[in-house]
């Protein structure tokens, strides 16, 4: 962390520490004590102290591979919030003691991964059900986790739940219209475009700048070689079955998938009309047609909120403050109006 000093009461993410740190911290911790912790367990025992107290114990309790069980106390129904995970912990901090508060990431245990919004919508419900069987469901998700969150809400409908509330933080509009075989041309297009360019940089540079030009292309390409040499590594590991090693978990999570699987997922997601409401919580950064374009795909009302920050700022301090008090708001409503269904529904 780049911290001097480290009480054994100091949390880990309030001193600075992030999601894709966190497999560094438990690979160290396993090579110290030969106890492989489950990447939830410093979302739940987030300081050296608490830590302690897992490994003292003689077997570690079994995590299930995607959900985190950030904040379980409280007498509230749970919320559910798919992805945006570098910013669960103070989230959860900020929404208080009486909410609990689950993250949804695949990939935490190092193994198979989905890659259509649809599979892993399915995979995060069967998770989210062994927690809360039956609704109302309170769900969000940020960015890419939006669109998981909101096809969750589509599949949950279809199976008789009701949904409560369904949030989406600064959540991505799907390019569905984008086919394939434009996606190659653009590609090849824009290879084409960067070898041109160079070589006319070439031509107008003086001759003694030429040789740092042409080393600084090669650092490129080895960072791109490199770059694919561990991502067929990974694929390599998933299609034997074995679990990624937790450097490599690091990087295919952060790189593969949020680098740009994720991306060719949403691009593919075409999105049918939600027979409901949902909030939508603007970033900055946020585009008029992302919120047009969520406003027309439901039913009934939709609710915009404006945090202050870029789209991965609004998960920082001090800016998750505004985020979490007014996502308060919206579960204290959501949570009022269930209420009033659920007795309407018993009422003779």
């Amino acid at each position: 962390l780049g911290v001097s000093r480290v009480g054994i009461q100091d949390n880990f993410f309030e001193l600075g520490g992030h999601s894709l740190l966190v497999p560094r911290l438990h690979a160290q911790i396993q090579k110290a004590f030969g106890k492989a912790l489950p990447f939830a367990a410093l979302f739940q025992a987030p300081t050296v102290e608490q830590l302690a107290e897992i490994l003292r114990q003689d077997e570690v309790p079994p995590q299930w591979s995607s959900l985190v069980v950030v904040q379980p106390h409280g007498t509230r129904v749970p919320f559910f919030c798919v992805h945006g995970y570098a910013g669960y912990p103070h989230l959860a901090k900020h929404l208080g003691l009486e909410q609990p508060f689950y993250g949804l990431v695949q990939g935490l245990d190092g193994k198979k991964f989905f890659t259509r919004v649809e599979e892993i919508a399915a995979a995060y419900i069967k998770e989210l059900r062994m927690v809360q069987p039956d609704g109302p469901y309170f769900l969000g998700g940020h960015s890419f986790g939006g669109l998981v969150a909101f096809e969750m809400a589509q599949q949950l409908h279809r199976q008789g739940q009701e949904i409560a509330m369904l949030a989406l933080l600064d959540s991505l509009k799907p390019s569905s219209e984008i086919t394939e075989s434009r996606r190659d041309r653009s590609a090849w297009a824009s290879i084409c475009s960067k070898i041109s360019r160079h070589l006319k940089n070439l031509g107008e540079l003086p001759a003694q700048a030429k040789g740092g030009y042409m080393l600084s292309l090669l650092r490129i390409v080895l960072n791109q070689i490199s770059h694919r040499a561990r991502q067929g590594v990974c694929e390599g590991y998933l299609a034997w079955g074995r679990p990624l090693p937790p450097r490599l978990r690091t990087f295919y999570i952060s790189k593969v998938l949020f680098g740009g699987v994720y991306h060719t997922s949403a691009q593919q997601y075409q999105p049918v009309p939600y027979k409901s409401s949902l909030v939508f919580f603007r970033s900055q950064t946020s585009t008029d047609t992302q919120e047009a374009f969520w406003g027309s795909l439901v039913d009934g009302e939709l609710k915009v909120y404006n945090v202050p920050g870029s789209h991965l700022g609004m998960l920082e301090e001090p800016n998750i403050q505004v985020l979490a008090d007014q996502l308060k708001t919206c579960l204290e409503e959501a949570s009022t109006a269930a209420g009033r269904m659920a007795v309407l529904s018993v009422t003779p």
